[in-house]
Order: structure tokens, then C-alpha cells, then sequence
């Protein structure tokens, strides 16, 4: 009699950029200070799978690491150097296209994915056709602007802007409050204004 084969388990993949090692709802709070996460899922998810303690990213950049991950390759063999996601060749195989192509996995990417921004037909929205855009081995996207596409990109529509302008952030005096949006909006241009100056001085 003809025995089906067992189920494929579904692929969950979390990038998450920019995370403090400690922030992961398993280390106590730093001394003094209370760190507003609800890391339930989080948690969750560490307990019922496999956590790793002694991980390292193969480079401290985001879209090195993120063509790294999707490539297969090390850092010094993916060409990518810095965050120009315009670099990472689109012919390429990567991990998604194996797992869609020969794994007959619907692959879909959601958020900053890293590799590729120079095309504008790739999809910010659910409802843009994904299929007429390059090929990164996605199935479908709904594709962010990220941390600096939050503040200085106002055209699409983004879940983590509309977090930040219904949030209140109560500055140091205690008394003043003004929106999430707008600190954070304040800390991403004072850290391009940093960025900045290094370059232009040859301090890096």
C-alpha cells in the first residue's frame, strides 16, 4: 500500500538587525534599567528548538551578512563588502531558490532583505506583482524600507512607522514626551550626521 510521505515542516527564518545579544528575554535586566520587550514568542520558540550561545555573524554589516546567509558563500567570497545591495548579483544562486526550485517550498520574504534595491518593481506592497521583478528566489514579498527607509522613505507604507508614531517616548527631565517617531527619527539623523563626519575626515 502506498505510504505518503511525512510532512515538510514549514521554514521560519528571523533576521533581526541591529539586536543586542542580551535582549533575548533570557538575560536579567542590566542593572538600574528595565528593557521594555515582551519576548513571550521569542522565548517561546527558544525553548522548543535549538539555541545557540557561541554564534557568530560572518560580517558586523547587514547586507554582507544577509548575502552571506542567502548565498551559502563566505564573506570574502560573496563580493559583497559593505551595505550597496545593488552589488549582489541577481543571477546568483541562492538558498531561496534551491528551497523554491528544487524543493517546491512557496518561499516569501518579508521586511529588509538586504540583497537587492536598485529594481522598483519589487514589491513594497502584497499586491504588486512580484513575478515581472528580478529573481531572488522569493516566491512573493512584502518588502520594507528599514530602519533608515522608516524616516527618509514616505511613500510606501510601513507597519514599524505607524508602531513608532502611536508610541510616546518620555525624555530624561521625566516631564516632556514626544512621539517614538520623532526620537527615533532624531537618533537616525544624528547617526548619519556621525557616519558622516568620519568619512569626510578619512577617519575610517
Amino acid at each position: 500500500s502506498f505510504v505518503p510521505p511525512p510532512p515538510r515542516p514549514n521554514i521560519l527564518l528571523f533576521v533581526l538587525d541591529q539586536w543586542r545579544y542580551d535582549w533575548d528575554g533570557f538575560h536579567a535586566d542590566p542593572a538600574g534599567q528595565t528593557i521594555p520587550l515582551d519576548l513571550q514568542f521569542l522565548q517561546w520558540l527558544s525553548k522548543h528548538g535549538t539555541r545557540f550561545t557561541q554564534a557568530y555573524v560572518p560580517s558586523p554589516l547587514c547586507g554582507p551578512c544577509r548575502s552571506c546567509l542567502a548565498s551559502g558563500m563566505e564573506y570574502d567570497e560573496t563580493g559583497i563588502y559593505d551595505n550597496n545591495p545593488d552589488q549582489f548579483p541577481t543571477d546568483r544562486t541562492t538558498t531561496y531558490k534551491v528551497l523554491r526550485d528544487e524543493g517546491q517550498y512557496h518561499t516569501m520574504t518579508c521586511g529588509k532583505d538586504d540583497l537587492k534595491k536598485g529594481d522598483s518593481k519589487f514589491p513594497f506592497h502584497r499586491n504588486e506583482i512580484y513575478k515581472d521583478s528580478m529573481d531572488l528566489g522569493f516566491s512573493d514579498a512584502i518588502r520594507t524600507g528599514g530602519k533608515n527607509g522608516v524616516v527618509f522613505d514616505k511613500q510606501h507604507n510601513e507597519a514599524y512607522r505607524d508602531f513608532l508614531e502611536s508610541t510616546t517616548v518620555t525624555l530624561q527631565d521625566g516631564i516632556t514626551t514626544i512621539s517614538g517617531m520623532e526620537a527615533y527619527e532624531s537618533c537616525v539623523i544624528k547617526a548619519r550626521s556621525v557616519v558622516d563626519n568620519v568619512i569626510d575626515n578619512g577617519l575610517c
